[in-house]
């Protein structure tokens, strides 16, 4: 029998959201070192087109909060209406998001961390 640890591990595909181009290759190349697959998108309804193709070959959304068209919270309420299995991740590649937009902002669905907080 082979050893358990020896064996192939699946390997998590994971959606990386942003319209910055060179953070989201900074974040994809990160992510790939880490051992992880990893698709691009630059904008929300790209991200949308993408998980539409195959929803259920994404395991993770990571998605800049601040962007244009769509903001990663309202990628993550589509994202939660049309495939709730799959989670989101948000990040910033920037401080200073209002603590009131964000607590405004938070998926009703999702836990608040004291970041969240009104």
């Amino acid at each position: 029998m082979a050893n358990p640890a020896s064996q192939p591990r699946p390997q998590a595909l994971v959606l990386v959201v942003d319209d910055e181009d060179l953070v989201r290759r900074l974040m994809a190349r990160t992510l790939a070192e880490a051992g992880f697959l990893v698709l691009e998108a630059g904008s929300g309804s790209a991200a949308v087109a993408l998980l539409s193709a195959d929803p259920y070959r994404i395991q993770l959304v990571v998605s800049d909060i601040a962007m244009p068209e769509m903001t990663g919270l309202e990628l993550a309420r589509v994202v939660a209406e049309r495939w709730p299995s799959t989670p989101c991740s948000w990040c910033r590649d920037r401080a200073g998001l209002p603590t009131t937009f964000a607590a405004a902002s938070c998926p009703s669905h999702l836990p608040r961390t004291p970041w969240w907080r009104r």
